[in-house]
C-alpha cells in the first residue's frame, strides 16, 4: 500500500474478509456487549442517518460515522483502544487508526441491523439498503467519497 492510498481502497477487499475484519476490530476494542446493550439505539440512528441522507450515500456516511467513532470512545477501555489502534496502525499504516477503527465498527453495527431485520420485510429493505450504501462507498473513487 502507498502513501496515496485512502482509507476506501484499503477497506475495498472481499466482502467476507471485511466482516472478519470489522468483527476482528469489535473484540480486539471488546465492545461487542455494550453494542448488544445499546443496538437499539444505534440501529434508530442509522436508520435515522439513512433518511437523513436521502439518495446521498457519502452523507449517510458523513452522519453515521461519528456514531460509531463515540461507541469506541465510550464504550471501549482505554487499554483495549490503545491496543486496536496499535493493530489498526500495522494493518493500514498511512491511515489514522481510529478513523479505521470506527469505519470497522461502522460496518459491524450495520452487518448487526441487516441480520436483526432479516425477516422484517420493511426494515429489511432499509438494512439492506444501509448495507448497500457502504458497499458503494467503499468501493468509490476517493475523489468520489471526499463529497462529504
Amino acid at each position: 500500500m502507498t502513501d496515496s492510498s485512502s482509507p476506501h481502497e484499503e477497506l475495498a477487499v472481499l466482502e467476507s474478509e471485511l466482516d472478519s475484519l470489522a468483527a476482528e476490530a469489535v473484540a480486539m476494542l471488546q465492545i461487542a456487549p455494550p453494542i448488544e446493550q445499546l443496538r437499539q439505539k444505534l440501529f434508530q440512528q442509522i436508520e435515522e442517518c439513512d433518511v437523513f441522507a436521502a439518495s446521498n450515500d457519502a452523507l449517510f456516511i458523513t452522519t453515521s460515522l461519528p456514531l460509531a467513532n463515540a461507541l469506541i470512545h465510550y464504550a471501549a477501555e482505554p487499554t483495549a483502544l490503545n491496543q486496536a489502534r496499535v493493530w489498526a496502525r500495522v494493518r493500514w499504516p498511512h491511515q489514522d487508526p481510529t478513523s479505521m477503527l470506527a469505519t470497522l465498527t461502522l460496518i459491524y453495527v450495520v452487518q448487526q441491523g441487516v441480520k436483526s431485520f432479516a425477516a422484517e420485510p420493511q426494515r429489511n429493505e432499509m438494512w439492506d439498503g444501509i448495507h448497500r450504501r457502504i458497499e458503494t462507498l467503499l468501493q468509490a473513487e476517493p475523489s468520489e467519497a471526499a463529497v462529504a
